[in-house]
């Protein structure tokens, strides 16, 4: 299969007007579409994209060198490509920050607001957005750059685990002929978090569900369970006042349980991917993404979710807009039969 970069001329400045104009009317159309899951023109004979942004938590970091500069490339890279990739949703996977301070919470706002009102952004709460330098641990600065008020002005916007605070938090949309929830959910939530996001999945049981959080899969491609080491393994005692939920708790207690589940997608720990079978018999597609152990930090790659039409296929590919190249081995790329419930190899020699 030869890998194309699609790309989009950098209009004159007497079309730039325009185009941004066009840009907003697109982004305008996907959200006042998505609430009350009326039609929307989203180019429904194309595939649609969703992108995976994982940790950008080391572009800031004064003690490895700032490459402030690659996650900007992200950003700037999916509002070039809204339309020729037809971009309908971010999913950041957490780790937005390497140390909640308002420096570092202030680059990120300023990279991430470049994609208000062009494409829908959901976040991820990771264990770095809420551990402070000091070793206190709070999402203060995060609802304070990231403030619910805002979000709520989006008709998209479903609703909060708790008032004021974004950290769990819900979305719905209509993609083509499909409607999803995106279900965000913090570094390892406790049970009462878990409980509230049952009632939201059965309030919604005609949509499917995706799940965002942190941290879900280990090194192994499995769940992650409690006190396992290897795998970073710490919800029972990251929060002071409650324990929190490892991967394997978070299967068994919340997402097993239903049976319009399709995807949980987290970053933390190494590439990894696993399909799991839900009480009800229906396969859940379960997705870590994250590069932060690569050059510079990452090297700006993002992982490119293109769902064909007809619900059957979606191609993931992962790229680095500050690279201009893609990651091709079979981890990296692949195919969901989302039919049959299993991930594919591609076929590199034959086109789309």
């Amino acid at each position: 299969m030869k890998i194309k970069v699609w790309s989009v001329k950098r209009p004159s400045y007497s079309n730039r007007i325009i185009y941004f104009l066009l840009l907003g009317w697109v982004s305008t159309i996907y959200s006042n579409c998505s609430m009350d899951f009326a039609d929307p023109i989203s180019f429904s004979e194309r595939p649609y994209t969703i992108v995976l942004l994982p940790d950008t938590q080391k572009y800031k970091h004064e003690n490895r060198g700032s490459t402030a500069h690659i996650f900007s490339s992200q950003t700037q890279w999916i509002v070039d490509h809204v339309l020729d990739e037809n971009i309908v949703l971010v999913l950041h996977l957490g780790d937005i920050v390497d140390y909640s301070n308002k420096d570092q919470w202030s680059f990120a706002s300023q990279n991430l607001s470049i994609m208000d009102r062009i494409v829908p952004y959901v976040l991820a709460v990771g264990n770095h957005d809420i551990l402070h330098l000091d070793g206190t641990k709070s999402t203060r600065l995060f609802n304070e750059f990231f403030k619910v008020d805002n979000f709520k002005k989006s008709p998209s916007f479903g609703g909060v685990f708790q008032e004021n605070r974004l950290e769990n938090s819900y979305y719905i949309y209509r993609f083509q002929k499909t409607n999803y929830v995106v279900l965000s959910l913090q570094y390892c939530p406790n049970d009462q978090i878990l409980e509230w996001a049952n009632k939201i999945v059965t309030k919604y049981s005609e949509s499917k569900f995706i799940v965002v959080t942190h941290s879900y899969l280990g090194k192994d491609g499995k769940h992650i369970e409690p006190g396992d080491k290897t795998n970073l393994s710490n919800c029972e005692t990251f929060w002071p006042e409650e324990k929190g939920n490892e991967g394997q708790q978070i299967w068994e207690k919340f997402i097993s349980k239903h049976s319009n589940m399709q995807f949980v997608f987290s970053g933390h720990l190494l590439p990894g991917r696993l399909v799991s079978k839900g009480l009800n018999g229906n396969m859940v597609f379960e997705i870590t993404t994250n590069y932060q152990n690569l050059e510079h930090g990452g090297n700006g790659f993002l992982r490119l979710l293109k769902f064909f039409p007809g619900g059957k296929r979606v191609l993931v590919q992962t790229y680095s807009p500050f690279l201009d190249e893609y990651l091709k081995d079979d981890q990296n790329f692949f195919e969901i039969d989302l039919k049959n419930g299993r991930f594919l190899s591609v076929d590199q020699s034959k086109p789309d």
